[in-house]
Parts: C-alpha cells; sequence; structure tokens
C-alpha cells in the first residue's frame, strides 16, 4: 500500500463506519477547509475511492470498512487503559508485540491495530489475506500469571469474549471449537494466542482478525462472511474498544477461576454440540464422533459409536463438520417418508445386506468424460448393463430409454460438464433425471475431500462401488480419460487420492509437444530398445507407479496390514499387467467393470432413495 498520509487516515477512518456524513462535518473533525477535504479524498487508496459515494453534500462509504485511525486509537486507550498504536502496514500486528517484548518492554496492555499486515497468520501459519481497510486485524498483549494450568484454554475465553461484544453489535455469532468466530457454517474471524517467557516475564500476545468486509481472495470467499454482511453499519473503532474492555473484565477473572467460571456460557455458544465431526491432526484424519462439549480445561469432549468420551486439547487440532456438504435426505424403507433428523447423522456401519424396496427397477447413468454408460437394475436386484454412446450421438440412448415407462426412475452421476449434461437430459425427452454429486458421508464412509463439492461423483461412487467387493483397505483405480488413484480405509475412511493423465492424454501431450515422438504407440517391455515400445513402456511405468506408491503409502499409514486394490475403466487391464508379481501377491488385485454403476447401485439400495 502506498504511503498514506495522516489527514486522509483520518478521513477514511471518519467514512469508515458506513453512515452518511456531511462535508462540513467531515471538514470540522479534520480541521481543514472543503478544498482541503476533496484532496484528502482524492489521497485516498483506489478501493476506498470506489467504495465512496458522494452527493449533495453527503459522503458515504458503500460498506462499512475496517480502519482505526492513530486519533481514534489514542481515544480507545483512554477509554480501556491499553495503550494502543494504530499502524497504517507492518508485517505482523502480533510480530511488532514480540519486537517490543524483544526489546525489554513490558508489552502488557499494550495493542496494536494494522489497516494492512504483510505476513498476516492464523493457526498453524496459515496465511490471512486481506486487502487494507478489509479485516480489522489487531494484536494485544497480556501478562500471565505463572505456572498457570489454564493458558491452553485462553483462545477459548477470547473467542468468546469476542462473541459476545458482537452480540451488542447486532451480529449473531458462534464459536467453533477452538479458535473460530462464526456465522452459521461462514467464518467471520479467527483468534492466534501465543505466548512467550523468559525468567519473570511472561506474557500472552492475542492476535485477532475480524471479517468487516467480504474477503476478495478465491481461496476463501465463499467459505466466509463479514461483520458488514451482518451488520451494514458495523463500527471497528466501537467494536475494538468494547472488546478491549471485556478482556479487562474476563482475563483477570479467568487467571483467578480458571476456565470453569466461562464453559458453561463457552458451550452454549459453541456451534457443533451434537453435531458429528471429523479431528484432524496435522492434516491426518485422528478420530470422529460426535461433540458433546467441552471440559474444565477447555479440551474439546468427543463422543464415539461406543459412548466413550475422548478429549482433545488444541494444538495442532483442527476440527470439520461430518456433514458440512448438504446431506441428501434419506427416504425411510418402504414408507416414503423422509428422515427429517439432519441435526445427528450418526455413523453406521456399513451392512451389505440392502433394504431394497420390493419389485424396484431402475436405471442408472454413468456421465464420463468420453461417452455416457447405463444399467438398469431388475426387481431381483440384479445390475445389467444397458449400452454405452458418445454424447455427440446419443440415439442409442434414447432407444434404450422407450422400452421403459416415463416414470421410470432415473439416477446417475457425471463429471462430463454441463453441455453433455444437457445433450443427455435432451435424449431423454423430458423424463426426470436425479443427478448425484458427491457427499461428506454415505453408507458408513467418510469423505475426506478437503471442498467436497468439487470432488469427481464418479471418483465417489467408485469408492461405494468398492465396497461390494473388498472390505480391505483398498486402493481404487479407474483408468479413462484420466487415472484417478483413490484410498479407503478398512474402517471406511476415504482419504483422498490423485489424479493423472490416461494413457491416450499421455500420447497426445508427447505428440504435441515433442518433435520426435508423434508416432504410433508399441508394447511395453522392461527395457525398451525402441522409440515406440519406450512410449508404451513409459505410460505404462507412470500409471502402474502412481498405483504402487498409494498401496505403499495405505500400508504404511495403517502400519501393515492387507491393502486391496480393485481396477476399473477401459486401462484397467493395461495396469494389471504391468503391476509386480510380488504386488499381486501381497493385494488382491481384480477389475471390476462398470464400477461406478455399482456405486450408484450400492448407494441406492442402502437409501432406497429412487
Amino acid at each position: 500500500m502506498k504511503a498514506l498520509p495522516l489527514k486522509a487516515w483520518a478521513l477514511w477512518a471518519q467514512l469508515a463506519d458506513g453512515k452518511a456524513h456531511h462535508v462540513k462535518d467531515l471538514a470540522a473533525a479534520l480541521s481543514c477547509d472543503l478544498a482541503q477535504l476533496n484532496v484528502y479524498a482524492h489521497q485516498l487508496p483506489e478501493h476506498a475511492k470506489k467504495n465512496l459515494r458522494q452527493q449533495d453534500g453527503w459522503w458515504q462509504f458503500k460498506a462499512a470498512m475496517a480502519v482505526v485511525s492513530p486519533l481514534q486509537a489514542q481515544q480507545i486507550g483512554l477509554e480501556t487503559g491499553f495503550a494502543v498504536q494504530a499502524l497504517a502496514e507492518t508485517t505482523s500486528s502480533n510480530d511488532v508485540l514480540w519486537q517490543h517484548w524483544q526489546e525489554g518492554q513490558d508489552i502488557h496492555q499494550q495493542a496494536v491495530v494494522a489497516l494492512s499486515q504483510s505476513q498476516g497468520r492464523g493457526r498453524m501459519q496459515r496465511t490471512w489475506h486481506n486487502q487494507a481497510g478489509q479485516a480489522l486485524m489487531f494484536s494485544l498483549a497480556y501478562r500471565l500469571p505463572l505456572n498457570n494450568a489454564h493458558i491452553a484454554s485462553l483462545p477459548l475465553i477470547v473467542g468468546l469474549a469476542v462473541q459476545q461484544v458482537l452480540a451488542q453489535q447486532h451480529i449473531q455469532a458462534q464459536l467453533k471449537w477452538p479458535n473460530d468466530v462464526v456465522v452459521g457454517d461462514l467464518k467471520l474471524g479467527g483468534i492466534l494466542v501465543e505466548s512467550k517467557i523468559r525468567g519473570e516475564r511472561f506474557h500472552a500476545v492475542i492476535g485477532i482478525g475480524m471479517n468487516v468486509m467480504l474477503p476478495l481472495h478465491e481461496d476463501v470467499k465463499y467459505l466466509a462472511t463479514s461483520c458488514q454482511a451482518q451488520q451494514p453499519q458495523f463500527n471497528s473503532v466501537a467494536f475494538l474498544s468494547a472488546l478491549l474492555q471485556q478482556l479487562n473484565r474476563d482475563l483477570p477473572r479467568f487467571f483467578e477461576q480458571g476456565f470453569l467460571a466461562f464453559q458453561d456460557a463457552y458451550v452454549q455458544q459453541l456451534r457443533d454440540v451434537g453435531q458429528e465431526v471429523v479431528v484432524y491432526e496435522r492434516g491426518e484424519c485422528v478420530d470422529s464422533g460426535m461433540i458433546v462439549g467441552v471440559d474444565t480445561l477447555g479440551g474439546l469432549q468427543l463422543q464415539n459409536a461406543q459412548g466413550h468420551i475422548q478429549i482433545h486439547r488444541q494444538g495442532e487440532i483442527s476440527v470439520r463438520r461430518l456433514h458440512d456438504a448438504a446431506p441428501i435426505m434419506p427416504i425411510l424403507p418402504e414408507t416414503g417418508v423422509h428422515n427429517s433428523d439432519n441435526q445427528q447423522h450418526k455413523s453406521q456401519p456399513m451392512v451389505l445386506t440392502a433394504t431394497h424396496k420390493k419389485d424396484a427397477r431402475y436405471l442408472l447413468l454413468d456421465g464420463g468424460n468420453s461417452q455416457l454408460k447405463w444399467a438398469w437394475v431388475d426387481q431381483d436386484r440384479q445390475l445389467h448393463f444397458g449400452g454405452r454412446a458418445p454424447y455427440a450421438n446419443l440415439q442409442a440412448f434414447a432407444d434404450f430409454l422407450r422400452q421403459f415407462p416415463r416414470d421410470f426412475p432415473i439416477l446417475g452421476c457425471a463429471v462430463c460438464g454441463a453441455k453433455k449434461i444437457a445433450a443427455v437430459e435432451q435424449a431423454a425427452s423430458g423424463r426426470s433425471i436425479r443427478w448425484l454429486p458427491s457427499m461428506r458421508h454415505a453408507l458408513g464412509v467418510t469423505n475426506h475431500y478437503y471442498k467436497v463439492q468439487q470432488h469427481g461423483s464418479d471418483r465417489w461412487f467408485n469408492v461405494l462401488g468398492s465396497r461390494l467387493f473388498s472390505q480391505n483397505s483398498c486402493v481404487v483405480v479407474s483408468c479413462g480419460t484420466a487415472i484417478t488413484i483413490d484410498a479407503v480405509t478398512q474402517d471406511h475412511h476415504y482419504l483422498g487420492g490423485s489424479i493423472m493423465p490416461g494413457f491416450n492424454l499421455m500420447k497426445e501431450a508427447m505428440a504435441v509437444k515433442t518433435a520426435n515422438l508423434n508416432q504410433p504407440i508399441g508394447k511395453a517391455y522392461p527395457f525398451a530398445t525402441s522409440t515406440s515400445n519406450a512410449l508404451a513402456s513409459g505410460m505404462q511405468d507412470a500409471a502402474c507407479g502412481a498405483v504402487i506408491l498409494m498401496q505403499q503409502r495405505l500400508k504404511e499409514r495403517q502400519q501393515g496390514g492387507k491393502v486391496d486394490i480393485i481396477l476399473t475403466g477401459g486401462g484397467a487391464a493395461k495396469i494389471e499387467q504391468h503391476l509386480p508379481k510380488a504386488l499381486i501377491l501381497d493385494s488382491a488385485v481384480q477389475i471390476v467393470d462398470n464400477l461406478v454403476l455399482f456405486g450408484l447401485k450400492n448407494w441406492v439400495e442402502h437409501t432406497c432413495n429412487y
């Protein structure tokens, strides 16, 4: 950000509450005339000027912003007892306070608020993305009592104070253990607590970031909300002053009485009480169950399927709700009644005996990248492959449909894109097709993909189909236009996987990007002695090597134990033929044609949702 003159900064702060201000009042506040006021307005950052509306002598930002001027910081200090410093730009407000501490200053009740941070961070060193004035970012320091057993729950105390002050500004937020402030499924703010001790000097620096405007960064803007979205005239200065005063009341009480004095109030604001969650440590799934509360030290209480309570402390721990993707409401077998108990979706063990409706028949579709495949299930639950067709000519599919009534249930999954889906629906001549997405949880399998809405539904239904052929840990390989290699554990956790080009894409890439490799593909050999054979060998080695690596990862993760390999797709036989014999002896390797269709059938039979 360019250097910001103090008067322009002061003007920005005056307008930041999102209210209409008359130019005469603004000029009086800045001790300037109207001409000078216009000069200061032109010195505002470009994104702030775009936010400014001027009409008939009234100036107003169309959205509240997070701006605290040095003069306002001084006034906040008088109201709260903190020494508050306002900076236009810094690396991190936490770092500023730790630098003061390193220099020997007593940083107790010092606070730093910054318009822009170049190295702002959250827990586990996550970067905090922001544009100047978009987020309220500040840090405060507090002296800690030595040997205090309750320090680990300090982020929870700060989070509760933030929630209470937001409520005073008519923003109904909740808390996500251990350090997030949320509104529904969307993140509003976060807290980072760091502590250091040197001799008798034991301090905590508490960093707080609040989205005042909606984040613009693509990675987070669909996962976040803002104070301004919840309360259009959110006042950052009033919020900061009220929060520092609240912490001045809460922290001494916390140090004296411990977290127990705040436990009930915290649990009342904990969003995920009664929800099924998955617990991660350093990115690895370590536990799952239902949140029942927090203990007297602030540890998360998780109840597993056997009713046992496990306590999770902080550190590099994160929690994700099991059903953060929109769940599909199953229809109870034989009743046709929707199960509306979406508050507690308790995991059920994998049961392969389906609760199939009597005499039910339905059609299944697999919309792959290059072609549509279809099958139908008869009243005896037998799957019959119907056919396949390229999207450019779906007449065979249209002809196949004519043998079934118009209300015949049709379900499918598709990764082929909107235009090809539209072509399929046109070929269906107005028949209703239900396209199923990837899900966070189905048939006892938990999907650990970070953004489940981005997970290819074919990969998900391949996983569900694999459970019909193996109950061991399993590597599921689909070899089509692309090759996907996914890992499923014996206790039904889908861990994720990898994607690589299929054989045809590999060949096309080498033909286009190299001068001498646009030639027919030969045969794979262990030591190829011609270019055409070397091409074939390289493609086989790439695909088989990826499968072997995934099998080894899964085997190491579970510290031994059987890991099966299930292959599907047009290139499955190529991969199977070239896997090392030692691997085939160690793992059950099988080819299952049309695994997606088996996965769809498995889901339908267990939910009776068709």
